[in-house]
């Protein structure tokens, strides 16, 4: 079971031992009650946390828009006079519009990359893709645009889908994106994020439809992609110190039995351990519709399945969070009656430890049903030990919902 913890207020840091005791017997008591609720009555309706005025803001499925830093959880969300950051206070959200400016001309849904004191954000809208770089102020004022933003324009032809962004230990950061029926990266040339490559090419001959993510992993970093007309999902890996146009062979993940669709999220745990949340097309009634693709250290991949398809229940867009020191929380859509985005759907959680994925425990649903709710999005780094994670998700109207995990080992699950 995960339990959805009361407290609003979120401290990453060690908890201190009276802080611990009352939060857990206070976890216990709402997960016991959770536990009756899901299974006695009807979900009551999720209630938004804050409004924007663009539709499923918390789009899209491989991107990742929340991060802790300074005591605090943020979140960089499109609006239409161009994205805003907003921050988790002790009272709830509130719009930065003090120093909202950085990303204002920001257009399109973005992934964002955080470290302590600086993001990068990389956002895919109608007419360019964009990366823009932002310190936090001493001052505790927020986020200063670093350099200037990195603006690549559309042509007709090699319009974007989506993009993610990391950094490898080399301190390069590094885009992987969907153009032209393709896989491309680029990557920074300096440290700075202020100059970068020319797109480099990693897979060709893929649909329209499919799209692709990177991951920073021990050595290098990694690109994973989607192949719906190989029915195949394929990873790259590019080592630090080599030239970034020089990658390792194509690897095939998975292929064959219908094992590709364009759903993609990655976490990767302290081990080195790369995790793909990623949704299958099998599309049969009470077979898994996701899987989970675990690459250990050594390079070797292996699938888990899981969230069967029912009559009433769809699975969908998956995404997966790191958790300290190993620990998975996978989230995902829950499609009501109706196929697709029809129904009535709600957020499901499901956590498991150990370095062996146990996904056949029964989901926890996080946020209550609501018409439309979808896209959940979390955070790239991983989840502190006696911790909490914040997800958020949002609806067609551009509300968006809040979701607040407890990921510490003491909390009981099934």
């Amino acid at each position: 079971m995960v339990a959805v913890a009361p407290d609003a207020n979120h401290e990453c840091d060690i908890m201190t031992s009276n802080w611990i005791l009352n939060t857990f017997a206070a976890i216990v008591l709402l997960s016991q009650a959770l536990a009756v609720n899901h299974a006695a009555q009807p979900s009551k309706a999720a209630r938004p946390v804050f409004r924007l005025d663009l539709p499923n803001p918390t789009a899209d499925k491989p991107q990742s828009k929340v991060w802790f830093a300074h005591d605090f959880w943020w979140t960089c969300l499109p609006t239409s006079t161009g994205n805003q950051i907003w921050k988790r206070t002790p009272t709830g959200w509130i719009q930065t519009e003090d120093f909202n400016s950085p990303v204002q001309e920001l257009f399109g849904h973005g992934d964002v990359y955080a470290e302590l004191d600086r993001i990068h954000v990389a956002t895919v809208s109608a007419k360019a893709l964009t990366v823009v770089v932002m310190d936090y102020q001493d001052d505790g004022s927020g986020y200063r645009r670093a350099e200037p933003s990195a603006i690549w324009p559309f042509t007709k032809t090699g319009i974007v889908e989506t993009a993610t962004i990391t950094k490898d230990e080399t301190d390069h950061s590094w885009v992987a994106y969907d153009a032209e029926q393709s896989i491309w990266v680029r990557a920074s040339t300096g440290p700075t994020g202020a100059a970068w490559t020319p797109p480099i090419q990693l897979g060709t001959r893929t649909s329209a439809d499919d799209i692709c993510a990177i991951a920073r992993l021990p050595g290098g970093v990694g690109v994973i992609w989607s192949d719906q007309r190989k029915d195949s999902l394929f990873f790259r890996f590019h080592q630090n110190g080599d030239p970034p146009r020089q990658w390792g062979l194509t690897q095939v993940v998975a292929q064959g039995n219908r094992t590709a669709d364009d759903h993609l999220n990655c976490a990767v745990t302290e081990d080195g351990t790369l995790y793909v949340a990623t949704k299958t097309s099998v599309d049969r009634l009470d077979k898994p519709l996701l899987s989970l693709r675990q690459r250990l250290p050594n390079g070797k991949w292996h699938s888990y399945p899981y969230a069967t398809l029912t009559p009433n229940t769809e699975p969908s867009r998956p995404i997966v969070l790191s958790c300290r020191p190993v620990g998975l929380l996978l989230c995902h859509t829950l499609y009501g009656k109706g196929k697709g985005n029809t129904g009535i759907n709600s957020i499901s959680g499901i956590m498991s430890r150990g370095p062996n994925p146990d996904l056949k425990q029964k989901a926890t649903e996080l946020i209550h049903s609501t018409p439309h709710l979808n896209n959940v999005t979390g955070c790239k780094s991983s989840l502190p030990q006696n911790g909490t994670a914040l997800l958020l998700a949002s609806d067609r109207q551009g509300n968006v919902y809040e979701a607040i995990v407890d990921v510490s080992d003491h909390v009981p699950y099934e």
